[in-house]
């Protein structure tokens, strides 16, 4: 039993690290092609290593929900509760001064985050099996 959770627990902070890819690769589409700009958001360019780590060790800590049994056949839709409980923690625990952030820029953290779900939860689950 107890080597079975350590190999979940593994997988699932893995899944969450891949899924930051997913979210770095969103934002820097999302800066790169000008949409972020069009939306009045100010999206710098990441310094990459402080950047990634920070984001990986985050995503991996979140990506340990995975682990609950709790909506196990639904990986998208438990992808998308685990990203907006992300973002709700972000906004009014970590970064309080985001809740007098833009609309738009809370959005694209829903937005973000629900990408790095998805793609945690669908890692977490095809390489699990």
């Amino acid at each position: 039993m107890g080597v079975r959770l350590f190999r979940r627990l593994s997988l699932a902070f893995a899944a969450g690290a891949a899924g930051v890819i997913a979210l770095v690769a969103f934002l820097w589409l999302l800066r790169e092609s000008g949409v972020a700009a069009s939306l009045g958001l100010r999206l710098p360019a990441p310094k990459l290593p402080d950047f990634l780590y920070s984001r990986i060790v985050w995503g991996g800590i979140w990506a340990l929900l995975f682990v609950l049994p709790v909506m196990t056949r639904q990986w998208l839709l438990r992808g998308l509760v685990v990203g907006v409980l992300a973002s709700l923690a972000s906004i009014f625990y970590f970064n309080p001064a985001w809740k007098s952030a833009p609309f738009t820029f809370v959005i694209v953290i829903f937005v973000a985050n629900a990408i790095w779900g998805v793609a945690a939860s669908g890692w977490y689950r095809a390489v699990g099996r």
